[in-house]
């Protein structure tokens, strides 16, 4: 018996020492583990060895190819998001909500931001309706936490029923075949389980670093998505910052303030609504980009075109010879570029075609129209429903009220904006509206409507020819108008000097 019990003692240990040398071959799956698939369980290796430490050099993909050129302003929002790194990096967890209108620069402030802590781990996912996929958002997330560290270890705090969704979801990671169609979650048990997985993937990467999940476009996100990225804000994983964008459409509604109020209760929040760049940032713009002539007089010139868009200005910058003199001059009246055209025009056609009648008419008007002009030319009353389209096209960002210079009166949010609108009409539907106003000036005439009314007159004139001698007359009442007003100002002046 004695000798028995040494032999025992001897095979145990031997059987020891060779499942340490040897862990178990990948695929082989542990006995009484039927859900975990292959690769998983075994001998447990050191988290992230030091031979194969990841080094994050490289931006996201999705984030590289959004990337446009040079960044200027910001300075509070690069504040905050620094504030909420150092939060995560001494182990505390956040969530900064950013949103704003489409290419007002917000995947430009994710890129500086990426930049800022390298070589941290940036993960980063953008939502998307293209396509079937409706999980594209969260199997990209997904394949780039499990691609941190090793695989099996990356994956040994997912439970079997998360393992099991996803291996449906992200299959090419779980050894299936190549080829094998990605299936979607039954959102109504398996959703709870996804976001536990994903958490527990969460939890054992930001265990090694601190972390950066970028989330950008939510306003595009699936419901199911929507649910998923909400529940891992919930969890508050420690050392991890949710940085998460979304695109404020043309009614003003901004996706983010339902989850901004989910996570407010989760602890710390920070909440960024991007506006236009100031004159300052657009000087800084014209600096880096070494155009020639006088840096302040171009900012100022593309802040009046463009308000200070950071994509309009941009553009417009680069589609001017910036080589040349006189670059102010020519940067107000320079045509709109293509991709601002296009920008533009799609978001009016997303809005209420009697919305788009509102701005079409406005346009002709002006840079600037009053409400009660606005009304007389559409024939609407303004106590009625003109003005809540009128609030409609405010909500926008396309118009601005002028409160409280100008009571009753609105401006296009900067001139790129009214010229594409102006522009996008044909030219009967321009002449029709320029001979209504024309019509209404006439109606309600005063000496400092001449100008404009010998304006709208020659506009019509263009197309309708019964304007025409309207608009000879407009024109020299006009010409005698300004004569007599610089005789005025020439004899004040002599007055003055006397």
């Amino acid at each position: 018996m004695e000798l028995f019990g040494v032999v025992v003692g001897v095979i145990t240990v031997v059987l020891g020492w060779l499942q340490w040398r040897w862990p178990r071959p990948v695929g082989r799956r542990r006995p009484g583990r039927p859900g975990r698939p292959r690769g998983l369980g075994g001998h447990r290796r050191p988290l992230l060895p030091a031979a194969q430490a990841v080094v994050h050099d490289e931006l996201p993909a999705v984030l590289v190819s959004k990337r446009v050129g040079s960044f200027v302003g910001r300075d509070p929002e690069r504040s905050t998001l620094k504030k909420e790194w150092d939060t995560v990096t001494r182990g505390g967890s956040s969530v900064v909500l950013v949103s704003g209108v489409a290419g007002i620069g917000k995947s430009e402030l994710m890129i500086e931001f990426a930049l800022s802590v390298r070589p941290a781990l940036v993960i980063a996912s953008r939502a998307s309706l293209s396509g079937t996929r409706g999980h594209a958002l969260v199997t990209d997330l997904v394949r780039q936490l499990v691609a941190v560290g090793d695989r099996e270890v990356m994956l040994e705090g997912v439970d079997d029923l998360g393992l099991g969704v996803l291996s449906r979801l992200v299959p090419d990671l779980f050894g299936r075949e190549e080829g094998t169609p990605e299936q979607s979650v039954n959102p109504a048990g398996e959703l709870t389980a996804l976001h536990e997985a994903i958490g527990a993937l969460l939890r054992v990467a930001s265990s090694q670093e601190p972390i950066v999940v970028i989330v950008e476009d939510l306003q595009a996100a699936t419901a199911d998505s929507l649910t998923v990225v909400t529940a891992l804000v919930e969890q508050r994983v420690p050392r991890v910052l949710f940085v998460l964008t979304s695109r404020v459409d043309e009614a003003g509604n901004d996706p983010l303030e339902d989850l901004a109020d989910l996570a407010r209760s989760t602890g710390s929040l920070r909440y960024l609504r991007l506006r236009e760049l100031s004159e300052s940032d657009l000087v800084q713009l014209t600096e880096s980009l070494a155009v020639s002539g006088d840096s302040a007089e171009i900012g100022r010139a593309l802040h009046r075109r463009t308000g200070g868009h950071p994509l309009f200005a941009t553009s417009l910058l680069r589609s001017t010879n910036r080589e040349e003199d006189d670059l102010a001059e020519r940067l107000g009246r320079a045509h709109i570029p293509e991709d601002v055209a296009t920008h533009i025009a799609c978001r009016l056609k997303r809005l209420p075609p009697e919305v788009q009648e509102v701005l079409g008419a406005g346009a002709v008007i002006g840079d600037e129209f009053e409400l009660d002009l606005l009304a007389n030319v559409l024939g609407e009353d303004l106590d009625g429903d003109l003005v809540h389209v009128v609030t409609e096209a405010e909500r926008s960002g396309l118009v601005v009220a002028r409160q409280p210079q100008r009571p009753g009166t609105m401006r296009f949010s900067h001139q790129l904006v009214h010229d594409a609108i102006y522009l996008r009409m044909t030219v009967v539907e321009r002449s029709q509206l320029h001979r209504a106003v024309a019509d209404v000036l006439q109606d309600v005439y005063a000496p400092e409507l001449v100008a404009a009314y010998a304006h709208h007159c020659h506009e019509a004139a263009e197309t309708f020819a019964q304007m025409r001698p309207r608009s000879v007359e407009a024109s020299i009442a006009a010409a005698r108008d300004s004569v007599a007003r610089l005789i005025r100002n020439a004899s004040s002046s002599r007055s003055s000097l006397m």
